[in-house]
């Protein structure tokens, strides 16, 4: 019974001093949860250069050039699923007003694109990607005369294609980043006043703000 009583008496005693040492201990700091940089939904604005080309094989006829600023918006969503790659799709619309060609008053209105993204992420802020998807544009010309010899004319076209380029963007903080980027764009090839075939294609250099939510 004596011996039982002791026993008790020195596990009462360790329970107590390794309570208080649990008690004493201080408690580690957690690590502050990652940032994502990436993850979301975004709108922004761009504005650069453009130049572009009208070919056609037509007798009698040369092809154009036309270049010049331009400027518009865009909006889309971005997903980082793993440390190095980010993917996403991104809508844009482009005011091309002022990319115009002086030898056949011809100029650009408006040009928009579906695309999706894939980048890599060498540094955590840093994100270099390609990108590719469809592009339309409107284009307007006009002329004193059409090769029919007709009366003035103004002559408007929609052309549907394709594009594809590269870009970098910077992460400036989880909401801010800034972005420039290559886009090619091929329309095709389509007929002026349906007589004249011709293929427009179009490149695009510019930069750009975007704010995630």
């Amino acid at each position: 019974m004596r011996r039982l009583l002791l026993l008790t008496t020195a596990a009462l005693f360790a329970t107590s001093a390794a309570a208080a040492d649990l008690k004493a201990q201080p408690s580690r700091p957690t690590a502050p949860a990652a940032v994502d940089l990436w993850t979301g939904f975004y709108v922004g604005a761009h504005a650069g250069y453009g130049f572009g080309q009208a070919k056609t094989d037509f007798p009698g006829f040369e092809g154009s050039d036309a270049a010049g600023f331009l400027a518009g918006g865009q909006f889309g969503y971005n997903w980082h699923p793993s440390r190095f790659w980010v993917v996403g799709v991104v809508v844009d619309g482009t005011w091309l007003g002022n990319v115009k060609s002086d030898d056949v008053n011809g100029r650009g209105e408006y040009m928009g694109t579906v695309r999706g993204r894939i980048g890599f992420l060498p540094m955590e802020n840093l994100l270099l990607y390609g990108t590719a998807g469809l592009a339309l544009a409107k284009t307007s010309q006009s002329a004193p005369f059409d090769p029919q010899g007709q009366l003035p004319f103004q002559y408007n076209d929609v052309k549907f294609g394709y594009t594809a380029g590269a870009g970098v963007e910077i992460a400036l903080n989880r909401n801010w980043s800034v972005f420039g980027e290559y886009l090619y764009a091929d329309f095709g090839k389509s007929s002026f006043i349906d007589l004249i075939p011709y293929e427009t294609t179009l490149h695009v250099v510019r930069g750009g703000v975007n704010f995630k939510f």
